[in-house]
């Protein structure tokens, strides 16, 4: 009887199938499964099926030539598409945001006011407390259309408090430009004014 050697010829040992489950599994002729590839690049939501699911009433961003609608243009269902899960929802707390900044800007005004005096201080310190309180009842209706405008409307409120202390003007014009821009915002995506 002869003794063989009990080396391997193979440098590699082999792993059985199981070993690893984030690898596919070889097949007989040692090329990998091919399974289905997604051209999604977002991860799946925990719970789904992995599957991106069209948006309730459109076409989940596909355009009319059956090509995704670029954010911005609206999509089969009229809607503009901006890639936000809650687009009216982003685009309020935008708005929320802005108003409670303005706020904040309004009310450290006052120490500035008190420093730099003036005939008109008292009535310059009210008019910011009032015109703050209403930033923020104003940054809790947004919900509503008609409220994006009244903000316009405080704005111009807020400039014309410039007649009490030329400071508050020019906030006034540096907020109503911001709100401009929110405004720009909002049409963008939303798709209405």
């Amino acid at each position: 009887m002869s003794s063989q050697d009990p080396t391997p010829t193979d440098p590699k040992p082999t792993e059985p199938a199981s070993a690893d489950p984030t690898r596919p599994a070889a097949t007989p002729s040692g090329s990998a499964r091919s399974e289905p590839t997604s051209t999604d690049p977002r991860p799946p939501e925990p719970g789904g099926s992995g599957r991106s699911e069209p948006a309730p009433g459109g076409t989940g961003g596909i355009g009319e030539d059956g090509e995704p609608a670029a954010a911005g243009e609206p999509d089969s269902g009229g809607r503009p598409r901006s890639g936000l899960r809650n687009p009216p929802g982003a685009v309020r707390v935008l708005g929320a945001l802005t108003l409670m900044i303005e706020a904040v800007a309004l009310l450290l005004a006052i120490a500035p006011l008190r420093m730099l005096g003036g005939p008109r201080t008292t009535a310059a310190i009210v008019s910011v407390v009032v015109l703050a309180v209403a930033a923020v009842v104003l940054a809790g209706l947004l919900r509503y259309d008609a409220t994006w405008y009244v903000v316009g409307g405080l704005n111009l409120a807020v400039t014309l408090a410039g007649f009490l202390q030329w400071a508050l003007g020019i906030l006034g014009v540096v907020f109503a430009l911001v709100w401009w821009y929110v405004l720009h915002v909002r049409r963008t995506i939303l798709g209405r004014g």
